[in-house]
């Protein structure tokens, strides 16, 4: 299975970088001969995939309800470490003007980010979506020279499980700061 192969050698240094989160959300089996298909074919129904898929349709709909509630003005939603964005291409789909709404996606991995335009580029969003390159925590701790505006929305797909206690206060600290 490459897929479960990829998962468990962290090429990009976590389990769930943003190939495997692409993989996941488009059912890719990618198991080569043997067993490996059906290994792949029986992860990607777990729930815990199913779940993956999910959260990526209710993000869409939050980040669509919230430029709704905002009204007028493009809102500003930040994506920190964003893995495929599939969840921001949905949103842009869900809205009557694509320039209601600025993206900031920020994560460390430039590849990722990389992948994520392309695919903005085609979805015609480059306009209205800005990649950040940084470390999350050096902004959460203030190390870093990028400064993000004033925020509408922040969210991350599983930043604060990778994270002890007191790290988590301090993203989540940030993020308010950022409100």
């Amino acid at each position: 299975s490459v897929l479960l192969n990829r998962i468990l050698e962290r090429p990009r240094g976590v389990p769930d970088d943003y190939r495997v989160l692409q993989s996941i959300d488009d059912r890719i089996v990618s198991g080569r001969k043997g067993i490996g298909p059906a290994l792949d074919a029986a992860f990607l129904a777990e729930s815990a995939c199913e779940g993956i898929r999910a959260r990526h349709k209710f993000i869409a709909e939050a980040i669509a309800d919230v430029v709704k509630s905002v009204g007028e003005g493009p809102t500003l939603a930040t994506s920190l470490v964003c893995g495929p964005a599939d969840e921001i291409i949905e949103a842009y789909r869900r809205l009557p003007e694509m320039e209601h709404l600025r993206m900031s996606l920020v994560g460390l991995d430039s590849e990722a980010l990389f992948y994520v335009m392309a695919k903005c580029e085609k979805a015609f969003l480059e306009p209205y979506v800005t990649t950040v390159n940084e470390n999350v925590l050096y902004l959460a701790t203030g190390r870093s020279k990028v400064a993000l505006p004033p925020q509408d929305l922040v969210y991350s797909n599983g930043l604060l499980d990778r994270h002890d206690d007191a790290t988590v206060v301090t993203i989540l600290n940030y993020i308010h700061g950022l409100l």
